[in-house]
């Protein structure tokens, strides 16, 4: 298979979003994001093949060009120099004849033609797809475009791993798999690694998996690195070189050390080194992307260069204080785990990861080798990198075999790690633990429960799900706790919030014995859900930027997304639209440098601010593609039991039957399993009556004839339900729409601003503009113009049966909503 085949691999959902655009007749924008290697150019091309074969003609600028011109196998007929030459050459085409333009690197264009190109996008006269790096774009530039973009994420290690096996032709042993996610799940780097590795034949296939032979990174490899960075000034080639020798991440004050400078006086050199895209500055530290990466820039120096360096790389750590302390770098064989486990203890996972990796190149008698891949796997498993753990587990299980304290607890590791990479053969090996009748608080037995009430909960069945949980949730030294806070979370999905709170309390003081590595910051934010749950927004926030805080010192990037979307879900409730979306922004730049699991949380919040900012279709246009996986299976409507009441919202104000009938049922099969509980029954029940709503209104409109006045999908989406001239209110934008609701309801221009993400003087204009359409010169009168769908007049929850009141979210401003879970599952799939 090529290489630009490979890269398409689990863009299913990108490819599906470009070939709506292009099967729809009115055209349409899509914008690929994504940083660099992520594979933009290459749905670029794809989207440009599907266009030609379609008899599209293609317009477009090169990758890094600023130049126009018609894309396909013969010369150009005609090259528009600018945006304005390109309006020219698109007036010019046939009206019959369906034209895509390609604007790729967008981010490379001076601002004035960004602004042309997002003009000539929004006109509707062409299909477009434009690429854009987010971390070279000028700030503004998404709003520029109105497009909400699909944005790329590293590769999960399921995909990584389908790579190889192509490659190979057998699946890869965990070993193999460790060294791919060194490549940090860039498509690039993932297929010129698994492309070196079979063109210097490092990896042999023996007993039907394909097994590394050289542990050494492949020349074509060193290759595609030092082309992407050819461009470094020898200055900034210093500081990655010294960069990688301290490890994937450094402090600047041991930067400063090495080179014999002050902190300050290396702005220029980082910024350098930062613009080219494989270092980020994160605080005081830098720190590599890609492990991959370092390890080549690492190669690139001369051994007895190397050798001096690491000399007096110990020599500056050893003399450090604060929070740079004493690191050691060369510990006793004996006294490693000792070492490792005192810097995670004190919240330092990453850095007790980057010392357990050195000390295991040292020679050290097997069982300490396997004491220190044990808790290499535990600590992988803490950051969120399950596959990585799992191949740390295979080799520690590999010396120490079976029988003895060290294999039990690497084993329970490895089962967990197992099931967090999505392998449903760990939920085999979870029921054989529970058949052999071990004791309640074994290691194995505590690890076997956790697993499968994560499965039984994600796939629906709730009464299971915490059974199984609270058998989990036993006296354990290191699990137990961890149990403790997963019982927490369900607790609070189904609106238990006093039991959730009593357990929360009860494990408060073990994690606190444990060290700060140990919970990562998980306490917390587990409070900021109930507090969310509750209604006490503002304590929530609180809680979560505590939490927030602990995660990123213990280096857990799985913790911090979850942090960022309660802080997302509290601003969002208290109206702070803008600050919500920054929330979810970073929580998603998060994913994009770490391929860490899926959160539901996360991506609903994401949806939902899909939908107050651009409008309900939109959210279900997003629905449908980018998030497709979120809402087909349960594990949406059971961490948040009002999402099918939203979706059905939105689904009727955007004419799509389709989404509403598939939220409807999938919340009453989940309502319908598990009747023991009310907050999941008012769920469906008010699903039910929303999803009736907008059915009987469409079949109201059909008269005797049987045939319907106007076509069903406009019907169900409420657009002939106004009380005024429907012809002048079709004649609104769908902006002037959405902040005529906003006003109607009462809101201040400041408050439809904040909500909008516009100015209050623009918002003013907006409700000028619309005034004068619809002939009216007072708020008093819009209020009673703005249509509103049938079924969508105010309703109050009742609190002692819905605790969460989600199910009133829709058009109408936000109210309370279910505390997000931690998805702890294996992406969205119900297993």
């Amino acid at each position: 298979m090529s290489r630009s085949a490979e890269l398409l691999y689990g863009r299913d959902v990108e490819r599906r979003r470009l070939d709506g655009v292009l099967a729809d007749p009115a055209g349409g924008a899509v914008v690929i994001e994504g940083g660099a290697g992520l594979g933009k150019t290459r749905l670029a091309r794809e989207a440009q093949r599907i266009a030609r074969d379609r008899g599209f003609l293609v317009l477009g600028n090169p990758p890094g060009g600023r130049r126009f011109e018609v894309l396909g196998d013969g010369a150009a007929a005609h090259a528009p120099a600018s945006p304005a030459d390109l309006r020219d050459r698109l007036a010019g085409v046939d009206t019959g004849r369906r034209v895509l333009v390609l604007v790729e690197d967008l981010h490379e264009l001076p601002v004035d033609r960004v602004r042309q190109v997002a003009d000539l996008a929004r006109s509707g006269r062409a299909s477009w797809v434009l690429t854009v790096n987010p971390d070279l774009a000028p700030a503004g530039i998404g709003d520029l475009l109105g497009v909400r973009p699909v944005r790329l994420a590293p590769w999960p290690s399921a995909v990584v791993a389908r790579v190889a096996e192509d490659r190979f032709g057998a699946p890869p042993s965990p070993e193999l798999v460790a060294v791919l996610d060194q490549a940090g799940g860039v498509p690039r780097w993932v297929t010129e690694l698994v492309g070196g590795l079979a063109a210097e034949q490092a990896v042999a296939v023996a007993g039907g998996v394909a097994r590394l032979v050289s542990g050494r990174v492949p020349r074509r490899v060193h290759e595609a690195v030092h082309l992407r960075l050819k461009d470094l000034s020898p200055d900034a080639w210093q500081v990655l070189r010294l960069g990688a020798m301290l490890g994937r991440r450094g402090t600047l004050r041991d930067l400063a050390g090495l080179i014999g400078a002050r902190t300050a006086s290396l702005a220029a050199r980082l910024h350098e080194v930062l613009a080219g895209g494989v270092l980020d500055l994160d605080g005081d530290r830098l720190a590599f992307r890609h492990e991959l990466v370092r390890r080549v820039v690492a190669d690139s120096i001369p051994p007895a260069v190397r050798h001096a360096v690491g000399r007096e790389i110990a020599r500056i750590r050893g003399t450090a204080s604060g929070d740079a302390a004493p690191r050691p770098t060369e510990v006793r064989a004996p006294r490693g785990a000792v070492a490792v486990g005192s810097l995670a203890g004190s919240g330092k996972l990453l850095e007790a990861v980057e010392l357990a990796s050195e000390m295991l190149a040292q020679p050290m008698p097997p069982m300490s080798t396997a004491k220190l891949r044990g808790l290499s796997a535990h600590l992988l498993l803490w950051r969120g990198e399950p596959a990585a753990a799992v191949a740390a587990a295979e080799q520690a299980l590999a010396v120490c075999g079976t029988g003895n304290s060290t294999a039990e607890a690497v084993t329970g590791v490895r089962l967990v790690a197992r099931w967090h990479r999505g392998d449903r053969g760990a939920l085999t090996e979870a029921e054989e633990v529970l058949a052999s009748g071990g004791q309640p608080d074994a290691t194995d037995v505590v690890v076997a429960n956790g697993v499968l009430a994560d499965a039984r909960w994600r796939a629906g069945r709730l009464a299971e799900g915490l059974r199984l949980s609270q058998a989990a949730a036993v006296d354990h030294p290191w699990w137990g706790a961890w149990q403790r806070l997963e019982l927490v979370s369900r607790l609070g999905q189904v609106g238990r919030f006093e039991e959730a709170d009593a357990v929360l309390r009860e494990v408060a003081p073990q994690l606190d014995q444990l060290g700060l590595g140990a919970n990562c910051g998980r306490p917390p934010i587990e409070r900021a859900r109930l507090l969310v749950g509750l209604g006490r927004f503002r304590e929530a926030a609180e809680a979560a930027r505590a939490g927030l805080s602990d995660a990123k010192r213990t280096g857990s990037p799985m913790m911090v997304r979850h942090g960022l979307a309660v802080l997302a879900r509290a601003a969002w409730h208290e109206g702070d639209l803008a600050t919500a979306v920054q929330h979810v922004d970073r929580a998603n730049a998060v994913a994009r440098r770490v391929a860490v699991l899926p959160s539901v949380a996360c991506d609903w919040m994401d949806l939902r601010l899909t939908a107050e900012v651009h409008g309900a279709r939109a959210a279900v246009q997003a629905a449908e593609t980018r998030l497709a996986g979120l809402v087909t299976g349960t594990a949406l409507f059971v961490e948040e039991p009002g999402a099918a009441v939203a979706l059905i919202g939105w689904a009727r104000r955007a004419g799509s039957r389709e989404l509403a009938d598939s939220a409807l049922a999938t919340v009453e099969g989940l309502a319908a399993r598990n009747p023991g509980f009310g907050t999941v029954a008012a769920a469906a029940a008010e699903a039910r009556r929303r999803h009736r709503a907008g059915h009987e209104h469409l079949l109201r409109r059909v008269p005797a004839t049987g045939r319907p006045e106007k076509d069903a999908g406009e019907v169900y989406a409420g657009k002939d339900a106004g009380k005024g001239d429907s012809g002048q209110w079709d004649r609104l934008t769908d902006r002037q729409r959405h902040i005529a609701h906003l006003a109607g309801k009462g809101m201040t221009n400041q408050q439809i601003a904040n909500r909008v993400l516009l100015s209050p003087h623009t918002v003013n204009y907006h409700l000028r503009s619309l005034y004068r359409k619809l002939g009216i010169s007072s708020r008093v009168e819009l209020a009673q113009l703005v249509p509103r769908p049938p079924g969508d007049g105010p309703a109050t929850p009742d609190r002692g049966q819905a605790h969460y009141g989600e199910w009133a979210a829709g058009a109408r401003a936000p109210h309370r909503g279910a505390p997000a879970s931690t998805g702890t599952g294996g992406g969205y799939a119900d297993h």
